[in-house]
């Protein structure tokens, strides 16, 4: 125990009490003796009910050196504890003492606390009602916690006298300041002398008037505003908002009566926040309308639900109008200010009615949710006295849904009751309705038929217990196979135990508000045990989970006390601990299922045996000896060059030299028989176009943009029109990169460090299996971790369950392909956006390989669904200009939704001394001829060009598609979404057909997991009989591989078939490795080869 590292037992320490550090963990040995007396971060809290012996302890046994953090709260049920404290202890020797909280305190006390202190970065002042009267030493005293040098955040609930008297130095340090209340004149004070302020809170409203011709200076630092209890006409509301145009966080909350032309007024906001607040980005608020009628509602939330709102903003409101016995209520409040779900969202009285707008895409009739509560004894009096008034049906033709109050003796329904309600409330529109009966009686069934028959598509119905176990069992036969969620509240055990025997059909059951939360809880949990019966939420509130788990945890610990010393303890935890995490790591911290796993460990230890070890390096040295030997066969009687020539070659042998060089290539891309590869056909003009290119520009380098800002402008131009192919706006930017690889490696490098900003230690990616391996080299590279999601093995298209499930809060980016290189598949990118938006999550569009075509498929009459920055959560798009851009080799560009995420993916370094060194990408230095190339490349071909290529090519794949398709033995792993065309058998080894092919000349990618092979169409395709060559090689090769009785595996087979049997991967990257290295080999005999 010795050996404990303290970077292990701070951070445990930090969630301790200030007593259980120094009362029980000091005294279990002399090393945690030793640990706590230099632990130098203790937080002591004297609340109202510590006991003066509790004090006058912690007192003898504290080293005031180390607390940085003192509570104190006085209450008339421990008066004395401050003066205990004082009796006990020396504030002075405090020195480093960092936050000081006093809760409801004297005026002597106060100056007690402050008068010695001077190293204080935050305060809480709390005083007493009656304080105020002496403020003539509140003041000074205040005055002085102003005053200190580090102080940074500062809370004074304290009266508006004393906060008018202050005298507020010149550059105040505070950086957070919350008020009670304080005057508009001491506001501007403040504010004229708080340059570094970035957070007010005012908590009552502005005492006075807010006299607009006072102005303060230095409002522009202030970043987030709260206004509690605001009481401002809006004119003087939206100058006091003008004054702070840097807001980024605003909330504006009243519990007073606001009038009905406020409320007008305000949901025009619109403008005024787009003028005056333009970097908002967190707006909440609250406010209410005393009214006499049923007002239109929907006339104020119709301004809310413009696409600055739900698109841009994402800001989202409710209007709720409530009818009482004597009063009739709106509330106008943005969603994030209440979190209560239906029918809680809704206030109980006699009727409840409220719209809440919500996102809708591209569907604006669908901006607005209806949600009404009625109370049925109410309605149902009214109508036998004569005095019920059916609503306006207007506001009540969109509910959808709908929740009775039920008061009465449900016998007393009149038997037309829930017609009654039909006649202004469009059942057949409700998804939800609940029944919230307290009185002890059976419910009407017949009636819930009626209204259930009623609302056809009903899928959600609740229920109020209420202690009768009949009312489940009749709920079970009423309720129609068609409703899929069924919530109960007020459950018990019995309840549980009731609706799970007689309520089989309904695929979810929540029950909600236990009573006796942690007891049946309990029991609730034991009965699903013993009767097998899955669960993965038992009820939506956590109280009851946490008192359960309170109880239990306390047993539990008792138990531990009672049974083992505090060494053996503190052993226990740290070996079970340390067990535990390598569990969890061996178990989830992988891409691969756990019986791979399992095989690849078993795989992994068997190398490692003497033999096993010796039949490796003899496969190793067969594997680099055969493929140097391929290596040399390529370029027979070559002679390497290994030495520079002692004088330089004259032109015209280099030339030469040049020529023979190229004579090695056994292939021509240009024969429209290769893959990918080569994307463009040499067209002699632009061949022309890029020797002038190089004429001009072949020795510029962008990295000096001083000196070359004619490549920095022709980079910038390039970076602008591809944003504007992707729809971006005037924030969308990136820059250009060497290609695909690099585009995605800053991509992942800005979303790790963007990350690690937020707190993130172990950033990690979520991306389809079929993503490109560039993301697997960035995790490797950035030490990020890769979630790769599987396919639906039926759509070949990423399985968007699993990857929402695969979604937490290390999550930094989300990838999507469009299309990707595999199958060609453009994964579902609008689904795929919601769900990056639902977990506020980065999403990165790689579009590397088919972007130039995708951009430009809408006008060349091949239409596909968004997948740009027209998705607001499409966040970066990766895309190769130098694929089907027809630029060459070199270039690709990455975008950002907006500049402050570009800034992550940049590099800086500032005491270098070298000067001070910054660079966009990986190179620092590149080359400006082949930004240049492409910038003209571009300009060349424009978006009629781009449109002709585009529909040529993809015309192409698609004849391939339906050729290939109509061949017996073969089928396609999925229709062609872009460029790329891939098949599979279910016949034969498709690789057999991969090697007849290439036998005859064709240059295809082999794939795997499914095996197939793929063509990605390029210009090269597109000549004259390069189709109808494919397509009668593809049959020919077909037959015979049909007709041959002979099974013997090609070498393609052997490949592929051995990659798939061998568990541990990393002998076929060896493998992999040892044929990249003898790329650079030039020891290979080249004379001898036959």
């Amino acid at each position: 125990m010795t050996d404990l590292p303290v970077e292990l037992i701070y951070p445990i320490l930090d969630f301790l009490h200030a007593e259980d550090i120094l009362f029980t963990f000091r005294l279990v040995c002399r090393q945690f003796y030793r640990i706590v007396e230099n632990y130098d971060r203790l937080k002591i809290q004297l609340r109202r009910k510590t006991s003066k012996a509790v004090i006058q302890r912690l007192c003898r046994v504290v080293r005031p050196k180390n607390v940085t953090s003192l509570l104190f709260e006085k209450s008339h049920l421990n008066p004395d504890n401050i003066e205990c404290f004082f009796q006990s202890a020396a504030i002075d020797q405090f020195n480093r003492l960092r936050s000081l909280t006093l809760n409801n305190i004297e005026t002597d006390d106060l100056e007690r606390f402050v008068t010695p202190l001077s190293t204080l970065t935050s305060v809480t002042v709390n005083m007493k009602a009656n304080s105020g009267r002496r403020y003539y030493i509140v003041v000074p005293c205040l005055t002085r916690i102003i005053n200190l040098e580090n102080i940074r955040q500062l809370t004074l609930d304290i009266n508006s006298r004393v906060i008018n008297a202050i005298s507020w130095p010149k550059n105040c340090t505070i950086e957070q300041l919350t008020l009670r209340c304080c005057s508009y004149r001491q506001f501007c004070n403040i504010f004229d002398r708080s340059s570094n302020l970035k957070d007010f809170i005012l908590d009552d409203n502005f005492t006075g008037d807010l006299d607009s011709s006072i102005r303060p200076k230095t409002c522009r630092s202030l970043t987030s505003l709260t206004l509690k209890e605001i009481d401002l006409p809006m004119e003087e509301l939206e100058f006091f908002l003008s004054l702070h145009p840097r807001l980024i966080s605003l909330t504006l909350t009243t519990e007073q009566n606001v009038s009905w032309n406020t409320f007008q007024h305000f949901s025009r906001w619109e403008k005024f926040l787009q003028l005056t607040l333009p970097l908002l980005k967190n707006f909440n608020f609250s406010m209410s309308n005393q009214c006499d009628q049923f007002e239109n509602v929907e006339s104020i939330l119709s301004p809310l639900c413009t696409s600055f709102w739900l698109e841009t903003k994402r800001w989202f409101f409710t209007c709720q109008y409530t009818e009482g016995s004597s009063f009739k209520t709106i509330q106008l409040y943005s969603s994030a200010y209440s979190t209560a779900q239906f029918p809680d969202s809704l206030n109980r009285a006699n009727l409840s009615y409220a719209i809440t707008t919500m996102s809708s895409g591209n569907q604006p009739n669908r901006s607005r949710m209806w949600s009404a509560r009625v109370n049925l004894d109410w309605m149902i009096n009214a109508i036998i006295t004569n005095t019920f008034k059916v609503p306006d049906q207007h506001y009540f033709r969109h509910v959808t849904c709908l929740a009775f109050d039920v008061d009465a003796n449900p016998e007393w329904w009149p038997v037309d009751a829930l017609q009654e309600i039909s006649t202004w409330i469009d059942l057949s529109q409700l998804h939800e309705i609940w029944i919230l009966e307290t009185s002890p009686y059976e419910l009407q069934f017949d009636d819930i038929k009626f209204l259930l028959a009623q609302a056809p598509q009903v899928r959600t119905f609740g229920l109020a217990y209420n202690g009768l176990p009949s009312r489940i069992i009749h709920i079970g036969s009423v309720v129609s196979g068609r409703i899929d969620h069924l919530k109960i509240r007020d459950a018990d055990i019995l309840c549980v135990k009731t609706t799970l025997e007689y309520i089989k059909h309904v695929s979810t059951i929540t029950f909600q508000q236990l009573i006796d939360g942690s007891t049946v809880l309990a029991d609730i949990i034991g009965y699903l045990t013993r009767q097998n019966i899955k669960f993965n939420k038992i009820l939506q509130d956590y109280e009851p989970q946490l008192n359960f788990f309170r109880e239990k945890t306390r047993l539990f610990n008792e138990h531990l006390i009672d049974s083992f010393s505090p060494l053996q303890l503190i052993t226990i935890t740290f070996l079970v601990t340390t067990i535990c995490l390598s569990a969890y790591q061996f178990l989830f911290e992988h891409d691969e299922d756990l019986f791979a796993r399992i095989r690849q460990t078993l795989f992994t230890t068997d190398r490692r045996l003497p033999f096993v070890q010796r039949k490796i390096n003899e496969a190793r040295a067969a594997t680099l000896k055969s493929v140097c030997d391929d290596m040399a066969k390529s370029i027979a009687g070559h002679e390497f060059t290994t030495v520079l020539p002692q004088q330089g070659l004259s032109q015209e042998k280099l030339i030469q030299k040049l020529e023979e060089y190229r004579k090695l290539e056994k292939f021509s891309f240009q024969s429209g028989k290769i893959s990918g590869c080569v994307y463009k056909l040499a067209k002699p003009d632009m061949t022309e176009i890029y020797n002038k290119v190089f004429a001009l520009f072949g020795e510029t380098n962008p990295l000096h943009v001083d000196v070359f800002p004619d490549i920095r402008t022709m980079e910038a131009e390039t970076v602008r029109c591809v944003a504007t192919m992707f729809h971006g706006d005037t924030d969308v930017c990136g820059t250009m990169t060497s290609g695909g690889t690099e585009s995605i490696l800053m991509a992942c490098k800005t979303y790790r460090d963007l990350a690690i900003a937020k707190g993130i230690s172990k950033p990690e990616i979520v991306m389809p299996i079929t993503a490109h391996p560039a993301f697997n080299k960035a995790s490797n590279y950035f030490k990020m971790k890769l979630k790769r999601i599987p396919l639906n093995p039926q759509t070949r298209e990423v399985d968007l369950k699993k990857m929402r499930q695969a979604i937490n809060e290390n999550t930094c980016m989300i990838v999507g392909s469009a299309p990707n290189f595999p199958h060609g598949t453009i994964d579902p990118i609008e689904e795929i956006s919601k769900i990056a938006m639902e977990y506020e999550v980065p999403l990165h569009v790689d579009a590397c390989l088919g972007g130039f075509l995708i951009a430009f498929m809408d006008q060349a009459g091949f239409p596909l669904k968004p997948f740009d920055f027209r998705l607001p959560s499409v966040t970066s798009i990766s895309c190769d200009t130098h694929k089907y851009g027809f630029t060459p080799k070199g270039t690709s560009v990455i975008l950002y939704r907006n500049s402050e995420l570009r800034l992550h993916q940049f590099f800086a370094v500032a005491d270098w001394p070298g000067g001070i060194y910054g660079s966009p990408t990986v190179a620092g230095s590149r080359s400006g001829y082949l930004i240049a190339c492409c910038w003209a490349t571009l300009m060349y071909y424009g978006i009629e060009g781009y449109v002709k290529e585009t529909r040529k090519i993809i015309q192409v794949a698609r004849d391939i598609a339906d050729g290939w398709n109509k061949i017996d033995g073969v089928y396609l792993l999925h229709q062609p979404d872009v460029s790329v065309v891939a098949i599979s058998s279910n016949k034969f080894n498709i690789y057999y057909l991969f090697d007849g092919l290439h036998a005859k000349g064709w240059h295809l990618i082999g794939l795997q997991n499914p095996p197939g092979i793929h063509i990605a169409v390029t210009q090269m395709h597109t000549q004259p009989g390069i189709v109808d060559k494919l397509l009668e090689d593809t049959r020919q090769c077909v037959e015979e591989i049909l007709k041959s009785n002979t099974k013997k595996d090609t070498i393609t087979a052997v490949i592929y078939g051995t990659n798939q049997k061998i568990p541990d991967k990393s002998l076929i990257c060896d493998m992999t490795k040892l044929y990249i290295g003898s790329w650079y080999e030039t020891n290979l005999d080249t004379a001898t080869v036959g």
